[in-house]
């Protein structure tokens, strides 16, 4: 398995679970306007933030165990979409593993299943961090992101298609830190250029700053 790219496996009563965190497989969850949100709730942002209202309340005993009611609404939220994340990437039942909800005289009830919970969570942030923001090299620094309110993972598909020459087909079998790597690959100075621009291209960059400023004045003075 190659780890290094997200790919897992887990064995269990002599049977192989794999885990690939492809686009094709980020794409089974959710909607691509849902992307963010997902992505944040899988890391405790809801959970954070209900935590922190909770303390802003004061000595309202009764508005704190509503609220404490709610942060472990939001914790068994995430428990389930973890268990979704393991799912989609992999093809088996792996219900046996995450455990499953069940319904019992319309309660929902959580049933856990060989795998300590915390586990499932720590393999579902590794799965979706490696299929849709990608993992940086050891000793890399991941930049910030400006943030968005969708994130699409075919985009990065059809960028695959046209700047790696592959197929549709083994386009959206990558996941985003392979995508990443066979990028950097074909285009070894691409970052670097991005990243650190020379004292060339910032003069140039001031310049051109400059000459457009000046067609806009001489613009308003025409008026």
């Amino acid at each position: 398995m190659r780890t290094e790219i997200g790919h897992f496996s887990i064995e269990y009563n002599s049977h192989t679970y794999e885990f690939y965190p492809t686009f094709k497989n980020m794409r089974k969850l959710c909607d691509p306007k849902q992307m963010p949100d997902f992505f944040s709730g899988l890391f405790g942002r809801e959970t954070q933030s209900t935590a922190d209202l909770v303390d802003s309340v004061g000595i309202n005993v009764y508005a704190k165990e509503i609220g404490k009611k709610l942060i472990y609404k939001s914790i068994n939220r995430i428990y389930e979409d973890a268990a979704f994340v393991l799912q989609c990437c992999c093809d088996d039942d792996v219900s046996k593993l995450t455990g499953f909800a069940s319904y019992d005289k319309g309660r929902k009830a959580w049933r856990s299943g060989v795998m300590h919970i915390d586990n499932v969570l720590n393999i579902a942030r590794a799965l979706i961090t490696h299929g849709v923001v990608g993992q940086p090299k050891k000793g890399e620094r991941q930049s910030k992101g400006k943030p968005t309110d969708t994130i699409d993972v075919y985009d990065y598909v059809e960028n695959a298609i046209t700047h790696l020459d592959v197929s549709y087909e083994r386009a959206e079998m990558l996941t985003k830190t392979e995508y990443d790597r066979l990028l950097d690959k074909k285009y070894p100075d691409a970052k670097k250029q991005k990243t650190m621009p020379t004292l060339e291209d910032h003069k140039h960059n001031i310049q051109v700053l400059k000459e457009i400023n000046a067609r806009r004045e001489a613009a308003k003075g025409a008026k």
